[in-house]
């Protein structure tokens, strides 16, 4: 089952609910993902705020470029996994 990922933590949604994957090729789910609601986004939202005054503002220009630029390595390096989750 996916977890959401909010604050660096693997969580289950506030409700407790779930959502079907389902492959349309054959009809059978293959997992479950979260069924979040606002409370969720809320909290998401919140934690993304917070790295973003506590962490990512603080860092220059060029430090966060580099960050960026290393971001960009790791998907092209990871392509065809991505291209297959997604």
């Amino acid at each position: 089952m996916q977890l959401n990922y909010i604050a660096n933590a693997s969580q289950p949604s506030s409700s407790g609910l779930t959502i079907a994957v389902v492959d349309p090729s054959d009809g059978q789910t293959y997992d479950q993902i979260q069924r979040s609601n606002a409370s969720d986004i809320d909290l998401a939202v919140r934690a993304a705020r917070q790295c973003l005054d506590a962490v990512w503002r603080k860092l220059g220009a060029v430090e966060r470029g580099r960050l960026l630029m290393r971001l960009s390595q790791k998907i092209s390096e990871h392509v065809e996994e991505l291209a297959a989750i997604e």
